[in-house]
């Protein structure tokens, strides 16, 4: 299966187009008075939208749904996935372009038929920095006093806002749930954390067996594109988890392949400095040798653990074409003596 490139958005669209999940994340995150006046039995409807062109400020996933409410009215609930590494402070002015447009369309198509439905909004919201501005649309009118909100325009929108959402309440969700919200709350963490949570995320999944292959791939994938702590030792342990997965499995091995090659050039190059510094001819060749043995041991350790002595005088000894084919087989090796033929 061919992929484009998975960005925070494109996740987020993925995992939130879901009924189970939307009904959860509803259930747990909408305020009170919106939650008892909505009706959660009855499966939310998505809504096409296309706002391209209306908002010239930061990318976001607009994603719109339909609910109905307990004495059968509609209501639209709006919700807006904010990516970046800080807080957008013109979010509230995104929402009225978006909620102006959708009114407007509304509007025109049944006139004056009926009543125009309430529109609510909310912000997902994964970046490290803190939202540090109140979840309100008179934050834009700068300082504005309390006596004059009643006579201009002003609206509240929800922050979800992930970093502030323990683990544990998290963890308790269906797997499908929280391992979106987890992959998306460590997307920006140090590699040691993101690999815990890959890991921790595996063991849920495992025992779980009942989320869609199609979701796995965009969340593998996903892992794969955002967060730096993911290496082909990592892919080794997912696909390992995972093997009922087969595109899963094909994407993996393609992944720890093009890490391998970038690891290869990346020793070339090195090769090719360390050679200018002692003379071209033979110094590229002995650099390219040192860094083709250097790389080749790093991915074994990373694969074997610890590596016995007997390795390490057998790749030292070996000669270019020898590491290439032993670089080559370390994706399918099951273990030392079968790698290097021991």
């Amino acid at each position: 299966m061919q992929l484009a490139p998975q960005d925070h958005d494109g996740f987020f669209k993925v995992w939130i187009d879901d009924n189970g999940t939307l009904r959860i994340l509803l259930q747990h995150w909408l305020p009170a008075p919106l939650y008892q006046a909505v009706d959660l039995t009855v499966d939310p409807e998505v809504l096409k939208v296309n706002y391209a062109g209306l908002y010239h400020g930061p990318s976001c996933a607009d994603f719109l749904i339909r609910l109905k409410s307990t004495d059968g009215m509609p209501l639209h609930v709006y919700v807006l996935f904010e990516h970046k590494s800080h807080f957008d402070r013109n979010t509230p002015m995104q929402f009225l372009i978006y909620q102006g447009e959708e009114l407007r369309a509304i509007f025109t198509q049944q006139g004056e038929k009926g009543p125009l439905p309430a529109i609510f909004c909310m912000v997902v919201y994964h970046g490290p920095e803190q939202w540090s501005m109140p979840s309100f649309f008179h934050t834009m009118y700068g300082n504005i006093s309390a006596e004059l909100r009643s006579y201009v325009l002003d609206f509240p929108y929800q922050l979800l806002n992930l970093q502030q959402i323990p683990d544990q309440e998290i963890l308790q969700l269906p797997v499908r749930t929280s391992s979106g919200l987890m992959a998306l709350k460590y997307a920006f963490s140090p590699e040691s954390q993101q690999r815990e949570i890959i890991l921790l995320t595996l063991d849920q999944i495992a025992a779980d067996r009942v989320i869609s292959s199609s979701y796995l791939l965009q969340l593998v994938r996903y892992w794969m594109e955002k967060y730096t702590g993911f290496d082909p030792q990592l892919a080794d342990r997912v696909a390992t988890k995972l093997h009922h997965s087969a595109e899963v499995e094909t994407m993996l091995s393609n992944f720890a392949q093009t890490y391998l090659d970038k690891g290869r050039q990346e020793g070339e190059q090195k090769g090719r400095q360390e050679g200018e510094q002692k003379g071209r001819q033979e110094g590229e060749q002995k650099g390219r040798q040192e860094g083709r043995i250097s790389l080749l041991l790093h991915l074994t350790q990373r694969r074997f653990g610890t590596l016995p002595t007997w390795t390490l005088e057998k790749v030292i000894g070996a000669d270019s074409a020898q590491i290439d084919l032993w670089s080559d087989r370390i994706l399918d090796a099951r273990s030392l003596e079968e790698l290097f033929n021991h």
